[in-house]
Order: structure tokens, then C-alpha cells, then sequence
């Protein structure tokens, strides 16, 4: 199987030269079939790219002079491939079968090979920051951002793998299932923005700040997709509720929790418990009007994640650009 290189990544050779083996080993065809084909693979396929947007327009944003802007695209490669890690190890965990239009990695390489490239992926990126040109400083706190996200991360991914959410009592679902969006998905948008942002020269008041509105837009972002992981689709979507499947964190459960009263969140409860046999809970979700107030509140909560952003502080193209972003989240959504 041969895939068109990704520039990003390294080729055969220059892996097998960077790994500094003491003599020559021969090892490219086969480090080759066994980590970077897999990686190929993976990010290869279609993807929406809001992530590694909000790369750029953290360096847009900030009023600073643009001696690092030849960093920017290498900065949006790294969100992307910190992204794509964590969907591989994802995958494996959800034991999911489909990931962008095609069998989940794990599925098509075996898990021991999908779950060794993913982790390679996650440690990739420091190599890129450190090989770059810049001052000792700004390489240091481009990689304390990324290992920040890195730990945020996996901590939520903990509650993700290792909660039931249903098992918890109603009056702790929102909250546990927001701490995880925060710390899943808001952590890898904010650290788009700080990555952006650290290029630019940001100070650290203007990292905080939009450390802050990339962690909101990072649970918004989460808000629709879990809500379009309950729409029906034609064809059908092999994904359509993994999570609730999974008893996983997620806004459907914290809209579920929060809107309905005690004893129709139990009828919701036995409803999700008749899963994997879709029946009952497409003709549930088909009448339940608390689903359209869980879109209306995540619209809301993006529109003020944005409204975060004083125009007299930031570049405002680039704070343009971001709002636009936002209202494309809201439509692909839909």
C-alpha cells in the first residue's frame, strides 16, 4: 500500500539517520511498513482543519511583527498530528470500527502497530520545535504549551474511559461531562491559539486570555459534533452514538442531566440501555424537545466564547476570522 508523502512527516531515511543507530542497519523498509505508512494513512484523510486554523489565527490576532510567521504552517502541522494521535488512541479505546471515511487504524494495521504510531506521533512534534530557528525561550514555552495540552488532555480522556457516566448520580452528570469537554477538546483548541500566539510574541496576559476563548470554542466545537453523533443520517453513520453506546461523557448527558427531572432522565437512562438495538432511541430523540434547547445552549456558549475577544485589544481581521470560523462550526453541525 503507498501513500503520497506527508511533507511533515520524515522520510525513511531520514528517520533511520536521525535515530543515530551506531552503523547502518537497513531498517527503512521496514520502519517504514511498521510507523510512518500507518501515519500516512491517518493523515491523509479528509479533515475539516478547524483545529490548525485557529493556529494561524492565534498569530494573526496578536499586534506584533512577523518575524516567526514562516513557523506558522509548521505549527498547524503539529495541532494537526497531536490531533490525529489522539483520535488513533481514541479509536482504540472506543474499540470504534470508521474514522474519517475509513476503517479506524487499529482496525487496519492491528492494535500493538496503530497504538505504537500514535504515541510516536504525540513525541514527533518537540523534534519539530527544537530543529526550528528561534530564541531558547520561545521554543521553551511552545513546547511547556504543548505538554500542558498534552497532560490536560489525557487527564480528561481519563474521565472519558473510565467514568460511566450513567452511573453517576443526575445532579453530577453536567459537571463531570463539561470538566471533560474542557479538558479533551478545550485543551487542543486553546493550545492552537497559544501556538499561534507564542509565534507572534504574545505576552503571557494575552496567552492567558486566549488560552481561555480556544479552550471555549474547543467545547462548543464538542457540543455539536456529540450532538451530531445522534443525528440520523443517510447512509447511516457507522459512529451514530458511540458515546452513548459507551456510557462516555458528553453533552448529550450533561443536556439530559441538567433539562430533564428526575424521573424522565431515568426513562432516557433505560432508554440508552437498550443499545446496541437503535429502536427505541430513534423514536426517542425524534419527539424530545430538550434536544433542541442543547443546540440552542451550544450556539450560545460559542457566541459568547467569541464575545470574549475586546476588538480595541486584538487585530481585528483576525478576530473576523475566528467569528467566521465559529459560524461555520455552527452550519456543519446542522
Amino acid at each position: 500500500m503507498e501513500f503520497n508523502q506527508n511533507p511533515w512527516l520524515p522520510s525513511s531515511e531520514a528517520l533511520e539517520s536521525w535515530l543515530e543507530l551506531p552503523d547502518k542497519r537497513g531498517i527503512q523498509d521496514l520502519i517504514s511498513q511498521s510507523l510512518l505508512a500507518p501515519l500516512q494513512d491517518f493523515l491523509n484523510r479528509p479533515s475539516k482543519h478547524f483545529r490548525a486554523q485557529l493556529v494561524k489565527c492565534g498569530f494573526e490576532i496578536i499586534k506584533s511583527d512577523r518575524r516567526n510567521e514562516k513557523y506558522v504552517e509548521g505549527a498547524m502541522q503539529i495541532l494537526e498530528a497531536i490531533h490525529a494521535a489522539s483520535l488513533v488512541v481514541d479509536d482504540i479505546q472506543d474499540n470504534s470500527e470508521w474514522r474519517r471515511g475509513q476503517p479506524t487504524l487499529h482496525r487496519t494495521y492491528g492494535l500493538a502497530v496503530a497504538l505504537n504510531s500514535a504515541n510516536w506521533l504525540y513525541f514527533w512534534p518537540f523534534e519539530i520545535i527544537e530543529k526550528w530557528e528561534l530564541p531558547p525561550e520561545a521554543k521553551l514555552d511552545l513546547t511547556r504549551a504543548c505538554h500542558r495540552a498534552l497532560i490536560r488532555a489525557h487527564s480528561g480522556q481519563a474521565l472519558d474511559v473510565g467514568t460511566p457516566i450513567s452511573d453517576l448520580p443526575q445532579e453530577r452528570v453536567r459537571s463531570v461531562c463539561l470538566a471533560s469537554l474542557e479538558l479533551k477538546t478545550g485543551a487542543l483548541t486553546a493550545l492552537a491559539l497559544e501556538l499561534g500566539a507564542i509565534l507572534a510574541g504574545a505576552d503571557s496576559q494575552q496567552l492567558s486570555e486566549l488560552s481561555r476563548v480556544g479552550s471555549d470554542f474547543g467545547v462548543a466545537l464538542q457540543m455539536f459534533d456529540d450532538l451530531g453523533n445522534i443525528k440520523e443520517k443517510q447512509p447511516a453513520d457507522p459512529k451514530r452514538f458511540e458515546d452513548l453506546k459507551g456510557r462516555r461523557p458528553s453533552w448529550i448527558w450533561a443536556s439530559a442531566a441538567h433539562q430533564l427531572s428526575p424521573k424522565p432522565y431515568q426513562e432516557f437512562k433505560r432508554i440508552v440501555d437498550t443499545l446496541p438495538d437503535e429502536t427505541q432511541l430513534n423514536a426517542y430523540f425524534k419527539t424530545a424537545s430538550w434536544i433542541s434547547d442543547a443546540k440552542e445552549e451550544a450556539k450560545a456558549f460559542l457566541d459568547k466564547s467569541l464575545k470574549q475577544l475586546n476588538p480595541s485589544k486584538w487585530e481585528m481581521p483576525a478576530v473576523d476570522e475566528l467569528r467566521a470560523l465559529g459560524e461555520t462550526l455552527k452550519r456543519s453541525y446542522e
